[in-house]
């Protein structure tokens, strides 16, 4: 609850991408409500599941920024 997360690839390390994949399995409770979630990279393929409920979602792309469809980014609080 309330705690800031953050997925990076560093600057000068290269071009990356990072890529957030379906499990395959029925996603569980989230624990970490009023969190905060950033990704930054040259690319983010956006393709599962990122929730953040009553929280925020920062997907940050200098490059592209895929959302795929059937992909799920929320910060409702259901669902």
């Amino acid at each position: 609850t309330f705690s800031d997360y953050l997925l990076r690839i560093l600057p000068g390390s290269g071009p990356g991408t990072i890529r957030v994949l379906p499990s395959g399995q029925t996603p569980g409770t989230v624990l970490s409500a009023a969190a905060r979630l950033r990704v930054e990279a040259a690319n983010i393929e956006q393709a599962g599941v990122l929730r953040a409920p009553l929280g925020e979602i920062e997907l940050n792309a200098t490059g592209s920024l895929d959302l795929a469809p059937g992909s799920v980014t929320s910060t409702a609080s259901v669902g």
